[in-house]
């Protein structure tokens, strides 16, 4: 008789990128599964090609985009640059859709990605605010 063992599904695991220690027990505070995909998918669309040693095609190239006009040329570009750097850089995730809706009082750019973890396909949805710095 064979003996069958249920293989757990992998878990994705991340660090807070500030470095924060948890105050009793010492160690950095991690980001799961999701939360940690969520956080890569940040650092990533807000890299730039070349800031990454041995690795210049890594980044998504977005930051001189927020210093155009919004118009729905510039929305298209914004969202094609993140559709290809998540499908190229992040492996564990099945890109869906990807909305990019310009916010004129905000002078910056309303993102939404829907996505599923490749291990889990329920769909994780992602929001955030593009906008310049000086």
């Amino acid at each position: 008789m064979a003996i069958q063992t249920q293989r757990a599904a992998a878990r994705y695991k991340d660090f807070y990128t500030n470095l924060e220690s948890h105050p009793v027990r010492k160690d950095l505070f991690v980001l799961e599964d999701a939360d940690a995909v969520k956080t890569s998918i940040k650092n990533l669309l807000f890299t730039d090609y070349g800031e990454r040693f041995f690795q210049p095609d890594l980044g998504a190239g977005i930051k001189r985009l927020l210093f155009e006009n919004i118009t729905a040329e510039t929305e298209y570009v914004l969202k094609r640059k993140i559709e290809v750097s998540i499908r190229n850089f992040e492996p564990r995730v099945n890109l869906l859709e990807v909305y990019v809706n310009g916010v004129p009082d905000e002078n910056g750019y309303a993102v939404t990605i829907l996505f599923s973890l490749v291990n889990n396909p329920a769909v994780q949805t992602y929001n955030l605010l593009l906008t310049r710095i000086r």
